[in-house]
């Protein structure tokens, strides 16, 4: 039979956080994570209050403010094998940095080698200077790579939302006895329309 994909509808930001960091404690799939340095002081104390650990990898050089893809690349391979790591699918605050197609490429074979579960975030689709659809790229190329990763999309900004955030988690794993659905938030009748429509509408 066909395996339904994990799906949660959330709040917006600190709910996917929330959301993905509940999964990987209760399930007992990570008890650290790593994420780039820098990164949102939200994300941190998120993690913090989720009961796991966080270590940064390289992403931003200090020194030139562009993209420490190297440095980057090097701390993915000297990470232990099972590793988590959390990766933005697009130019996101604070380093403002942005992963193309290549850079992904040497990634995802990395992540596939070591056998690593991989969390996508994508907060701020279309208002960078990569498209919604290029940004789902790589959680695409990961799945069919048979890669276990999370998905969390926020489009609260996009949709210029202000007071009440809107967004979704997904999860992927490779194995369909994995596929445990996450203990998120309540799905109200308001974000699963909003989210069907933006996810299958190719107009928007």
């Amino acid at each position: 039979d066909e395996q339904s994909t994990p799906f949660v509808i959330t709040n917006g930001c600190i709910a996917n956080y929330r959301t993905v960091l509940d999964s990987l404690f209760l399930n007992g799939f990570a008890r650290n994570v790593f994420i780039p340095r820098p990164s949102d002081n939200q994300l941190k104390e998120c993690i913090f209050r989720s009961k796991l650990s966080y270590d940064e990898y390289h992403y931003l050089n200090y020194i030139t403010g562009a993209l420490n893809f190297g440095g980057m690349l090097e701390d993915f391979y000297l990470c232990s094998h099972h590793s988590t790591f959390y990766v933005d699918l697009n130019t996101q605050y604070p380093s403002g940095c942005t992963l193309h197609q290549n850079h992904w490429k040497e990634l995802l074979a990395c992540c596939k080698e070591r056998e690593y579960l991989v969390w996508f975030n994508l907060a701020n689709g279309n208002l960078g200077e990569v498209s919604f659809t290029e940004s789902l790229l790589p959680v695409i190329n990961c799945i069919s790579q048979g890669i276990d990763c999370f998905l969390s999309i926020d489009f609260t900004n996009s949709l210029s939302l202000q007071q009440e955030g809107i967004g979704c988690v997904f999860a992927f794993p490779k194995k369909a006895e994995q596929s445990i659905l996450m203990n998120g938030l309540d799905c109200s009748k308001r974000n699963l329309a909003i989210c069907s429509t933006l996810l299958t509408d190719e107009t928007l």
